[in-house]
C-alpha cells in the first residue's frame, strides 16, 4: 500500500496541500499504530465541522489503507470509526483494496456474495449488480485505449465495441468570463462561444442566438464558414438593464445553426444566472442599556453619571465592566422589529435620507454571503434583506439556511425560522419545508443579527427537505419569479 501510495505522489504537484497531507499521514501511520492517536493529530490540523470536508476525509481514507493491512473488513472499520464522511472514505478504502486484490480473492476471503448498489441518477442500466458495473466500466477502459488515449495499452484485454451515439457535426462550447455565468441588474457578462466541425466537409453556417427574459447582446455575427476540424471563437456581451421588472435566476440562451439549405447543424443551449437583489434596511444599532438622556442629566452632577444608567444594563460583571461596554460596544439585540412591512417592501429610494438607517438595493451572486458584504458597519447590530416571490401557481417550497449568527426568517408575515445563538457555519444548519408558496406575490423577509465579524448566512430553496434531494434551479418547470411593483427586480426561477 505505502508503494502504491508513493507512486502516486508522482502525479500531484509538489507545491499543493494534498500531496503534503500524504506525506504527512504516511509519516504519522510509520510512527504510530493507533490510528485514535493518528486521528487526534488530523483533526488538530486539518479538522473540520463540514463532514464532507475533504482534507480531513482524504487523511482519514489514508489512514485505514495504511493501517488496514489489506483487511477489506479492517480497513472499512477504521474507516467508519473515524466518523466524518463515512459512505465516502468507507467506500474508497474499499474500493482502493478491491483493485487491489480482485473480486475472486475478496469474495473467497471473506464469503461475500453478488451485491447490488443504489444509484442515485436518472439513468436505465442493466442491472444493479456490481459486478456487471464493474465490468462495463473495464470495457469502457479498454474501448478509450483505442478512441481516447492511444498510448495506453491494456494486455490481454478482450475484443470491446462499444457503441456510441455520433458526433454531431457542429459542437458548442462555452467559456464564462472569469468562470462566472451570472448577470447582474444594469450588469453584462462576457461569454466566448466555440464553434468546432466536426464532419469531413466545410460548412457554412447561419446562426441564430436567442436571449431570454430581456437579457441583451451585441452578437455581431450570423454566418460562419468552417473547414473540417476548424473552431472559430466568437466574443458576445450579454447585459441586462437597470430597470427591467423582473429578474430570472434561470436564463436559457438558445443557439441553433443550419447551413444554405435549412438543414439544422446545431441545437444548443447554455445558462445565465440572474444575481438576485435584496433590498437592504439597516444597521439597527442601540447601546446596553439604552442612552436615558433625562436620567443622566438628574445624576449629572454625580462624580460617575453614567451609573445611574447600569442599573438596567444586562452586561454581566461588576459595574466597571457595564460601564465599559456602553461606551465601547453595542448592544447585541435578536427580537426587536425596527421595520414595517410597508417600511421593508416600499420601493428602494435612490436618494434616501433617514436619521435612522440606511436602505440600498444589494445583489447577491451566491447563495451564502458574509452581512460585511454589503453593510460596512462593524459593530453588532441589526439588518433586514427583503423580496418578494411571485408563483404562478399554489406550490410548495424548501428552504435551508446555514448561520453563525441570529437570524429570523419571515414568509408572508409569518415567521417560519429563528435562531438566537452564534454557530459555525455550515450550508445546512436549518431545515425548513414544505412551506407554501401561494399563486401571486410572497413576501420574504430575513432579519440578521450581527453580534461579531463572522456573520455569514445562506438562504437556499431545494426541491427537497436537504440538499442532497434534486435542486429546483435547473429542471424545466414553470419559472418563479419577482417583479419590482413593491420591490426592486428580485427573481427566483426554479
Amino acid at each position: 500500500m505505502r508503494t502504491l501510495i508513493n507512486k502516486a505522489l508522482y502525479v500531484l504537484r509538489n507545491d499543493s496541500k494534498v500531496y503534503w497531507l500524504v506525506r504527512w499521514v504516511c509519516d504519522l501511520c510509520d510512527k504510530y499504530d493507533d490510528i485514535k492517536v493518528v486521528l487526534t493529530k488530523i483533526l488538530f490540523r486539518y479538522g473540520h465541522p463540514d463532514c464532507t470536508n475533504m482534507y480531513q476525509n482524504i487523511a482519514i481514507t489514508l489512514t485505514a489503507l495504511l493501517l488496514g493491512e489489506n483487511d477489506i473488513i479492517k480497513t472499512s472499520l477504521l474507516a467508519l470509526n473515524c466518523g466524518f464522511d463515512t459512505d465516502c472514505t468507507c467506500a474508497t478504502a474499499g474500493a482502493i483494496i478491491g483493485l487491489l486484490r480482485g473480486a475472486d480473492e475478496v469474495i473467497q476471503a471473506y464469503g461475500l456474495t453478488e451485491i447490488t448498489y443504489t444509484l442515485g441518477v436518472d439513468i436505465q442500466r442493466r442491472s444493479d449488480k456490481i459486478f456487471d458495473l464493474a465490468e462495463d466500466i473495464a470495457k469502457l477502459g479498454i474501448q478509450f485505449t483505442k478512441s481516447v488515449n492511444s498510448e495506453v495499452v491494456i494486455d490481454d484485454a478482450p475484443e470491446v465495441n462499444f457503441h456510441f451515439e455520433p458526433q454531431p457535426p457542429i459542437e458548442l462550447k462555452v467559456h464564462y468570463e472569469d468562470m462566472d455565468p451570472t448577470i447582474t441588474l444594469g450588469g453584462k457578462r462576457k461569454v466566448t462561444l466555440y464553434f468546432t466541425n466536426h464532419s469531413q466537409q466545410q460548412q457554412n453556417l447561419f446562426v441564430d442566438i436567442q436571449p431570454v427574459h430581456d437579457i441583451q447582446h451585441d452578437c455581431t455575427f450570423s454566418h460562419l464558414s468552417l473547414k473540417p476540424g476548424e473552431t472559430s471563437r466568437e466574443k458576445i456581451t450579454f447585459t441586462l438593464a437597470e430597470d427591467v421588472p423582473v429578474i430570472y435566476d434561470k436564463n436559457i440562451i438558445t443557439v441553433r445553426a443550419h447551413d444554405r439549405k435549412g438543414q439544422h447543424l446545431l441545437d444548443d443551449s447554455f445558462g445565465l444566472v440572474g444575481v438576485v437583489p435584496y433590498k437592504l434596511g439597516g444597521p439597527f444599532w442601540r447601546t446596553e442599556p439604552i442612552c436615558n438622556t433625562q436620567l443622566v442629566l438628574e445624576h449629572f452632577f454625580d462624580v460617575h453619571p453614567y451609573e445611574a444608567l447600569m442599573g438596567n444594563s444586562k452586561i454581566p460583571g461588576n459595574m466597571t465592566d457595564k460601564v465599559r461596554h456602553f461606551h465601547l460596544n453595542c448592544a447585541t439585540d435578536t427580537s426587536t422589529q425596527y421595520l414595517t412591512n410597508e417600511e421593508l417592501f416600499a420601493p428602494v429610494q435612490k436618494e434616501w435620507a433617514s436619521p435612522i438607517y440606511e436602505q440600498r438595493l444589494v445583489q447577491i451572486p451566491q447563495d451564502s454571503f458574509r452581512l460585511r458584504d454589503f453593510l460596512p458597519f462593524r459593530g453588532p447590530c441589526a439588518a433586514y434583506l427583503s423580496r418578494i416571490v411571485i408563483t404562478p401557481q399554489d406550490m410548495d417550497a424548501y428552504i435551508q439556511i446555514g448561520h453563525s449568527a441570529p437570524f429570523q426568517l419571515y414568509l408572508n408575515d409569518q415567521l417560519v425560522a429563528e435562531r438566537d445563538y452564534c454557530d459555525t457555519w455550515t450550508a445546512e444548519k436549518v431545515h425548513i419545508g414544505p412551506l407554501p408558496l401561494k399563486k401571486g406575490e410572497n413576501r420574504l423577509v430575513f432579519r440578521m443579527t450581527k453580534i461579531n465579524e463572522d456573520a455569514k448566512f445562506n438562504i437556499t430553496f431545494s426541491k427537497g427537505i436537504t440538499m442532497t434531494e434534486t435542486s429546483w434551479i435547473w429542471p424545466p418547470r414553470t419559472p418563479i419569479i419577482s417583479n419590482s411593483k413593491a420591490l426592486p427586480p428580485v427573481a427566483e426561477l426554479f
